[in-house]
């Protein structure tokens, strides 16, 4: 302790001068804070069920087979419901599925996604080819842990969709991200502030004028020997 607090000296007289270094300290602190929760909330909102459903689409409507399939939890089924329903299971299964889409258009939202809970569902189109009729289905997702569990295709529009529509930013990274603002502004609000007057090198530390006060009468007083010569 000793030892730090001759550091803390030596750095407020020479290393940083004019500067409050414990303030200075505690600015990078709330600082290095507000970067970890902005780190956090970005991560959480990655992993919100919407979030998730959204970057799997995305990467299938791309053809990015391997990227969506990453999306997806190790047990995921995927069911498509029609005259003849099929229920697919494992990677293969799931990748052969997803490569039908190869040279048709992508699926085209015809709602807003809603969330209820870590279940996502929403309608699309699919536009017709020389091959394939035009196509509209209703998609249900459940998501847990930042992964697709299972996924479900019924044919038509459903006019009722159960949640609120998806928000552009999940609660609670949006909680995050209100934390990480309230102390990155309290570190350079502190940052600012860490200005002092400039430190004089001076021993008096500002006691100049009581030294002065009590040098005066000193000064005036006789000598102890001019006292003993007076006697004399």
């Amino acid at each position: 302790m000793r030892l730090l607090a001759s550091s803390l000296r030596w750095g407020r007289h020479t290393c940083m001068p004019g500067i409050d270094v414990l303030r200075f300290i505690r600015a990078l602190a709330l600082v290095g804070a507000a970067f970890v929760l902005l780190v956090n909330s970005a991560s959480a909102q990655g992993l919100s069920p919407a979030a998730v459903v959204e970057s799997y689409e995305r990467d299938s409507s791309q053809q990015n087979f391997q990227a969506a399939l990453s999306r997806l939890g190790d047990s995921a089924v995927v069911t498509v419901y029609g005259l003849r329903t099929r229920k697919l299971t494992g990677r293969d299964q799931i990748r052969d599925f997803l490569a039908e889409s190869t040279g048709k258009p992508a699926p085209s939202l015809t709602s807003m996604r809603h969330v209820d809970g870590n279940t996502v569902i929403w309608t699309e189109h699919t536009a017709a080819t020389e091959l394939t009729a035009a196509r509209d289905a209703t998609v249900q997702a459940t998501v847990e842990g930042g992964k697709i569990l299972s996924l479900e295709y019924r044919p038509g529009r459903t006019s009722q969709l159960a949640g609120s529509p998806a928000a552009a930013i999940s609660p609670g990274a949006a909680g995050l991200a209100l934390g990480s603002l309230l102390l990155l502004g309290s570190g350079l609000l502190t940052l600012a502030t860490a200005r002092q007057n400039p430190l004089s090198h001076s021993q008096l530390q500002g006691r100049m004028m009581t030294r002065l006060a009590d040098y005066a009468p000193r000064k005036n007083a006789p000598t102890v020997s001019a006292n003993a010569s007076d006697a004399s």
